[in-house]
């Protein structure tokens, strides 16, 4: 698919074999503003309907019959390139929702929240990112406090950005975080 919602996309699908979307499977969702490939599963739909669909910028292939269902939790890795190409920072529309400043040149922040969540930080850890600066965008990510956050959420984040105690902090994390709590647990290991 490129350039399309995967959630949007699954329910146009849906509409279009007159299914349920609970009748359509996937692992993850992918980013919107990409090309991506991505496994489904259909539930009792004969492959030759799916493959008679015609949906603009999606493209049906590789069937295969399974007894499993597709569900989120199945991916065990992605691959994803990121480029960018003759980006004048002229050409962008200058709002702080999605512009990162980097040497003085705006780049689009497509960092958004399927890949980091609803933080408002994203600008932030995009730009870490992009620096090369993984350790920074890390620690930026377990750290950066939100207003709307859980008080108990703040204090943990504050607690690992003064201590930097990560087998403490790990303990502070309510399981909400499952994120934060699984980056924890990577470092710890």
């Amino acid at each position: 698919k490129r350039n399309w919602d995967l959630l949007k996309i699954i329910k146009i699908i849906a509409d279009k074999l007159q299914v349920s979307r609970s009748r359509i499977g996937y692992a993850g969702i992918k980013d919107k503003v990409a090309i991506t490939y991505q496994t489904l599963s259909f539930f009792n739909i004969h492959p030759e309907k799916i493959k008679s669909l015609k949906i603009n910028d999606v493209e049906f292939s590789d069937f295969h019959y399974s007894q499993k269902p597709v569900k989120v939790g199945d991916v065990k890795s992605n691959l994803f390139s990121i480029t960018v190409r003759d980006i004048e920072s002229k050409d962008i529309p200058k709002t702080e929702k999605n512009i990162s400043y980097i040497k003085g040149k705006g780049v689009l922040n497509l960092f958004d929240s399927q890949r980091f969540g609803t933080r408002n930080i994203t600008h932030l850890v995009g730009k870490e990112i992009i620096k090369n600066r993984i350790p920074e965008a890390v620690f930026l990510y377990l750290t950066k406090t939100n207003k709307k956050e859980l008080a108990e959420t703040r204090k943990a984040r504050q607690f690992l950005a003064e201590t930097g105690n990560l087998k403490q902090a790990i303990k502070l994390f309510p399981e909400s975080c499952k994120w934060d709590l699984a980056i924890l647990n990577h470092l710890i290991s």
